[in-house]
């Protein structure tokens, strides 16, 4: 997807608001809007309406506070399971070099991956760098690899426009672990390195312009502690608009940025300055899971269902089945994947299942591959990678278009 960072979107930006919160503010507004239809405004009613949003906002804040750091990352202000906050741990490990500080400060942990949080403090403020996490990570000491993406390291402090106030220097971050081959109990020592760069030269800054006027006060306030943030920099330089081609300055030696710290342009211009290993332990009996990949294989008219991966955690629900042909061909997989169509999850009462309210990718559409598990034959193949469900149902349903192709029982 495309974005015009000219124009950002901001509230789109950020998870959704408890429900309570939201139903508070709704009521709110209404009591406002009745009063102003009315077109007499009470003063001691207004002062009434006044308090009860600053107790709302006030209410939000501490919500997300109070929360542990992971699940602040994994769902800002949106829903999770009790489930997800009983297995969040908090986590308190951290390690500096070249003036900067690198926490990890929470861990959720589901017998098959791990989702970690961090916050990263420069103490040297006006002088920002880039922070990389690296791939690798040590889990018990064999080598484990992290979802991370090394080549979009995070600017401390961080310029981004965000909602005021924003938390810039400390700022957050977080990441999740690729599935962990070997069995882990008890407790794991776990290593994290961050990656510290600073520019050759210095950064330069090239934006589209704002058109502040577009925007409600709000969002202009938003937009302009972003700019103050970046003039306050000195190992920063702000382009002309004139003078905005990315590639020019690249080749000069500059590292191009825009104004949220994304590295622009084809020419690097970093260097390494330190490496900052971080050591922590979590706790491996939270762990809860539903495991139902051992399911024996279920004979369908046309195919032969296989389960290689189902799986439920508070953290993640992972689908990972096949339907084989009787007859295998690329066209009769092909085939079993017009017919079946879509896949859906829904409970015992075939209302779909709610997830917890984190980022994700999914589609419900199956696809065909010559290369299912170890056999070499031609599948339809669904794969789904969720967040946790929101709450525990009795029983699980997969429903495709020729109707349910299994359930299962959570105990």
């Amino acid at each position: 997807m495309t974005r015009d960072w000219s124009k950002p979107n901001l509230r789109n930006a950020y998870k959704p608001v408890p429900p309570a919160f939201d139903q508070a503010v709704s009521t709110t507004l209404q009591l406002l809007q009745t009063t102003d239809e009315r077109k007499h405004i009470n003063p001691k009613r207004m002062v009434v309406f006044a308090a009860l949003c600053l107790l709302l906002v006030g209410m939000t804040v501490a919500y997300t506070v109070a929360r542990p750091a992971i699940l602040r990352w994994l769902l800002g202000y949106g829903n999770g399971s009790s489930s997800l906050e009983q297995t969040a741990q908090n986590i308190l490990a951290e390690n500096s070099a070249d003036h900067i500080t690198a926490r990890i400060n929470g861990v959720v942990y589901d017998g098959y991956q791990f989702a970690f949080s961090y916050e990263l403090e420069n103490d040297q403020p006006d002088q920002p760098v880039l922070v990389a996490v690296d791939s690798g990570a040590l889990v018990d000491g064999q080598s484990l690899g992290l979802n991370v993406d090394m080549y979009d390291p995070k600017m401390v402090p961080d310029p981004r426009v965000d909602v005021l106030p924003v938390r810039r220097n400390p700022t957050d971050g977080g990441g999740w672990s690729l599935p962990i081959r070997q069995e882990l109990s008890g407790d794991v020592t776990c290593e994290v390195t961050f990656i510290v760069y600073r520019p050759v030269k210095s950064f330069v800054v090239i934006s589209a312009p704002y058109h502040l006027e577009e925007y409600d006060a709000d969002v202009q306030a938003e937009i302009l502690d972003s700019w103050n943030t970046l003039r306050g920099f000195q190992n920063i330089l702000i382009a002309d608009s004139a003078d905005n081609d990315p590639e020019k300055w690249s080749r000069e030696g500059y590292t191009v940025i825009d104004s949220s710290g994304m590295i622009l342009g084809s020419a690097w211009n970093m260097r390494q300055t330190a490496r900052i290993p971080v050591t922590f332990t979590f706790h491996t009996d939270t762990a809860i899971v539903y495991d139902f990949s051992d399911t024996k294989d279920v004979d369908l008219p046309d195919c032969t269902l296989h389960v290689r991966r189902l799986r439920f955690s508070p953290l993640t629900t992972i689908v990972d089945i096949s339907l084989i042909p009787h007859k295998n061909s690329q066209t009769a997989a092909q085939e079993l994947a017009k017919r079946y169509g879509t896949i859906e999850l829904v409970d015992e009462n075939g209302a779909p299942l709610l997830f917890a309210d984190m980022d994700y990718e999914y589609s419900p559409l199956p696809f065909v591959t010559a290369h299912w598990g170890d056999n070499g034959c031609w599948a339809c193949t669904y794969r789904i990678e969720m967040p946790g469900l929101q709450a525990w149902p009795e029983r699980i349903s997969l429903i495709t278009e020729q109707g349910e192709l299994l359930r299962v029982s959570l105990p």
